[in-house]
């Protein structure tokens, strides 16, 4: 791998961004923060590569599944993970995985680092592939999408 995977954490409360983005970077990964979708969209939409969402869904200004079909739609190799107060069945089909807030990372540590795992599994060995220096991530059907960074 030619850099740490880089994750965004979303969150509206400052204190839960800053435990999550603490606890995730001492596992050696880049984190960003975005307290909101509009700020969620200018991380997305600049030259940075992101790996991994830490979704709250509280953050979505309309729709949550619109939201997630757009995120889907635009960044197909992002992993996404719901991380909320609740545990919603019918988001599961719309995110790679949820997790439920419950104070302690563990839970949510260990779902990054599988989601995570997968991409690394799925990472080509020849780094002149078409798909470039980045990593290619398989998406939850198995289909490979071409992810660079």
């Amino acid at each position: 791998m030619d850099r740490p995977f880089r994750i965004v954490v979303t969150d509206r409360n400052r204190h839960v961004r800053a435990f999550v983005r603490r606890e995730l970077a001492q596992d050696g990964y880049e984190v960003m923060e975005a307290v909101d979708y509009r700020e969620l969209q200018k991380i997305l939409g600049s030259s940075v590569n992101v790996d991994l969402l830490v979704l709250d869904p509280d953050i979505a200004v309309q729709s949550l599944r619109v939201v997630l079909r757009t995120l889907k739609q635009r960044y197909p190799t992002m992993r996404v993970v719901a991380h909320s107060f609740w545990d919603d069945a019918a988001l599961a089909h719309h995110v790679d995985a949820s997790v439920t807030k419950t104070g302690s990372p563990r839970e949510l540590k260990e779902v990054v680092s599988r989601l995570l795992a997968t991409a690394v599994a799925a990472e080509p060995k020849d780094s002149s592939s078409p798909t470039g220096p980045g990593r290619q991530i398989m998406d939850k059907e198995g289909d490979h999408g071409a992810h660079s960074g």
